[in-house]
């Protein structure tokens, strides 16, 4: 019996088994495909239908074609589907789609186009404004060629066209919004790729991208020069192109009258070996004022001067600089500027005006001046702000970081964060405990100028033949509030924070009168490690050579928990000349291995008063 009702058991579970393959297998075991249906239309650059473009579909799913109106359908798509319109004589944007799921709106804008194989062909195309897009197929293109209507000249092959411009210019851009890629020009003149000057204040929507330029007298001009009262005046960008050898510049914007609105970009390009300067974007001729300027990812190696240079000229404005994550190597300038100008001549002060200021996760080495320079003038810009972020700087021939705010500027903030610096002031050596050569880090407040707020915080500085960091106020300029805090500053040959004040003008009068001021600061958690000075603050300097008048003002310096050792002077304060340092609270510093640990020098009228001390050794 107990086996009877065993063997019923196992014939119920086999029963039931074999039901539920059987319910599955009648019910789709296999997981079928989502199917989905796709639409859209294709239309000309005047928003009319295209009819018979074939749009092929990868995979199994062949082909459809627009209708009279461009509309066109396709059904029954499963998975990851690649749609690519093809039509003889158009161009179309985007070159194709991928598709996933049902949608009535994949479109397509299908441009009027010409494939050319000669110079002739191409001279003929540029010179037909219903053309829209020329392409040139592989081989050489002799002569110049001037681009004189709203088109995209683009080689099919990358670099496979090549313009052999035979001592002149490669291509003239004389239109707005003209495309130049992926074309090779030797042997230009002047220029590799011109952008006239325009009119009523130049051209604008141009873009030059994937191009390779050798040896032009300039790689890629915008403009011309302000003697002849023009320049461009629009958007650019400017991507991924490699230009060698050129020389004068490899990339030069130069800019005239209201460009209010526009943004010039620079991106990802190779720049090298030119005779003047890598990039250059200059805005200067006839009070231009540009929106943004955005140099950003590229390779500027080996030029004669300046590797990145961005300018405002007298009268001209550039609202926003951002120079971002360059490579920049072995220049013969500096590394990185940023300058808004002053016109010394002039019977007037006539400034140029930059409002803020990014320089941000570069690599500089190697620079034959300043590793990254931001220098600045100008009569206002309350509002303006400088920041040099996480940038490394190795080897520069003189400073490391320098910022210099001048001529009246008032800025609301400067921050120097993050900054690897190494081996400043290649130039030439110095020792001992002369503060000799250019810093690791300089921030230079010069004549008249107001900063804010100024932070110095998280940056390393060693092995410079010059001082670590510099804080100077010069005449009648004010710093109201700084911190340094949390920096790594060892090995350098001069001072390892040096912050000084002074005073001067052209006649004699009252030192308070023209004495530059630091009102507050915080020095704080600092490293200073084998310098010649830890920590130098120093007031009495005439900020003028010939000027007999001296002074500067020091107050409300908090000095604390900073690693001072190995210094011959661990913390050294002086005022000479009329100079004065008022109320500093040393505390809870740690002091080792210095010569001397705490210093202070007064003398020619100079003061230092209520100095409260707590050192901790």
């Amino acid at each position: 019996m107990s086996k009877k009702k065993s063997s019923g058991k196992i014939s119920l579970v086999v029963v039931l088994g074999l039901f539920l393959v059987l319910v599955l297998a009648g019910c789709g075991g296999e997981v079928k495909p989502t199917l989905y249906n796709v639409s859209g239309e294709i239309l000309d650059s005047k928003g009319n239908g295209i009819p018979d473009v074939d749009l092929l579909f990868s995979g199994e799913f062949g082909t459809a074609k627009s209708n009279e109106e461009g509309k066109w359908t396709a059904v029954g798509l499963t998975g990851t589907v690649t749609v690519t319109p093809q039509k003889t004589g158009r161009y179309f944007f985007p070159e194709n789609r991928e598709l996933t799921v049902a949608s009535s709106s994949v479109d397509f804008t299908g441009l009027v186009s010409q494939v050319v194989s000669t110079a002739q062909e191409l001279s003929d195309a540029l010179e037909d404004e219903d053309i829209e897009v020329v392409l040139l197929e592989d081989g050489t293109f002799q002569g110049g060629f001037v681009a004189q209507y709203s088109q995209i000249i683009k080689a099919i092959n990358e670099q496979g066209a090549i313009i052999d411009a035979a001592g002149g210019i490669g291509i003239e851009i004389a239109a707005d919004d003209v495309t130049v890629s992926g074309i090779k020009i030797i042997n230009a003149g002047i220029y590799g790729i011109f952008v006239d000057q325009g009119e009523n204040g130049g051209y604008t929507d141009i873009t030059i991208n994937d191009c390779y330029i050798d040896g032009a007298g300039n790689g890629i001009y915008f403009g011309i020069e302000c003697s002849q009262e023009d320049g461009f005046g629009g958007s650019a960008k400017i991507e991924g192109n490699v230009i060698k050898n050129s020389v004068e510049h490899g990339i030069r914007i130069h800019t005239h009258g209201d460009s209010s609105g526009h943004v010039i970009e620079i991106y990802n390009n190779q720049v090298e070996k030119s005779g003047e300067m890598g990039i250059r974007v200059f805005a200067a001729c006839g009070g231009s004022e540009i929106d943004q300027v955005i140099v950003s990812g590229n390779s500027v190696s080996e030029n004669e001067g300046p590797g990145i240079r961005v300018h405002a000229g007298k009268e001209a404005t550039i609202n926003k600089v951002e120079i971002l994550n360059n490579t920049v190597l072995d220049n013969g300038g500096e590394g990185i500027r940023v300058h808004s100008g002053f016109d010394w001549n002039a019977d007037g002060d006539i400034f140029g005006s930059i409002g803020s200021v990014l320089v941000q996760g570069n690599g500089v080495e190697d620079s034959g001046c300043n590793g990254i320079r931001v220098h600045l003038h100008g009569d206002d810009n309350n509002n303006g702000t400088v920041s040099v972020l996480n940038n490394t700087v190795e080897r520069s021939d003189s400073r490391g970081i320098r910022v210099h705010v001048g001529r009246y500027l008032s800025l609301a903030e400067v921050k120097i964060q993050g900054n690897f610096v190494s081996e400043s002031f290649q130039g030439e050596g110095c020792s001992g405990s002369e503060d000799c050569g250019a810093e690791g880090i300089r921030v230079h407040a010069g004549r008249g100028t107001r900063i804010e707020s100024l932070e110095v915080n998280n940056n390393t500085i060693v092995n410079g033949l010059g001082g670590g960091l510099r804080i100077h106020s010069g005449e009648k300029a004010v710093i109201d509030y700084f911190e340094v805090k949390n920096n790594s500053i060892e090995n350098n040959a001069g001072r390892g924070i040096r912050l000084s004040s002074c005073a001067g003008n052209d006649s004699q009068g009252a030192a308070g009168d023209n004495a530059g001021a630091v009102n507050e600061g915080v020095i704080a958690q600092n490293l200073i490690s084998n310098n010649s000075h830890g920590l130098y603050i120093y007031t009495g300097d005439n900020c003028r050579s010939w000027s007999t008048v001296y002074g500067g003002l020091i107050q409300n310096i908090t000095i604390e928990l900073n690693e001072i050792s190995f210094n011959e002077y661990g913390i050294y304060l002086e005022a000479n000349n009329n100079g004065l340092i008022d109320v500093v609270n040393i505390q809870e510093n740690e002091l080792s291995d210095n010569d001397h640990d705490l210093l202070t020098k007064v003398q020619d009228g100079g003061e230092i008063k209520n100095l409260n001390q707590d050192i901790i050794k």
